[in-house]
């Protein structure tokens, strides 16, 4: 296990984790997981399946697409309370101020929800489509952070 700068990167990765790096390659940086879980509602014409490692003692989890050969990574969620934010923290700003941040950086398109159902109780999602990623709230304060960019190519860096 390698050590791993907490410093989220909207469409590019979370410190040296890189979208499109593949499992191996990230338990070179995490170890391996606290637990594995595979996604199972598949759809019928596509072979492509989603894999989470979860990493408890850091508060991230992994997502991983491909087929059965080779999945890479396209998707990291983390409640991790020392995760930066272009250079802040993160999880010591309030909503106001994240969203003023997002904007401060060109990412300026944004919707939230209030999520109601059974499994959520005061919690809210903020998301910012063009930088794929989505804020969770729960009583105005950030309890997880989501993004991804399922549209890697190989080629690029």
């Amino acid at each position: 296990m390698k050590a791993l700068t907490l410093e989220i990167k909207p469409l590019k990765g979370f410190g040296e984790l890189v979208f499109g790096m593949t499992e191996k390659q990230v338990i070179e940086y995490l170890g391996e997981p606290d637990e594995k879980e595979l996604l199972d509602d598949m759809d019928d014409e596509d072979d492509t399946e989603t894999l989470i490692y979860h990493y408890d003692d850091i508060d991230i989890s992994a997502f991983f697409e491909g087929d059965e050969d080779e999945k890479f990574l396209v998707n990291l969620e983390t409640g991790n309370q020392d995760a930066t934010l272009f250079g802040k923290n993160v999880f010591a700003m309030s909503e106001a101020e994240i969203i003023q941040l997002m904007k401060d950086n060109n990412f300026v398109d944004m919707d939230d929800e209030v999520l109601e159902d059974e499994e959520y109780q005061n919690e809210k999602r903020v998301s910012f489509d063009e930088a794929m990623m989505d804020f969770f709230f729960e009583d105005e304060i950030l309890t997880a952070l989501s993004w991804g960019n399922f549209f890697y190519d190989d080629d690029e860096e």
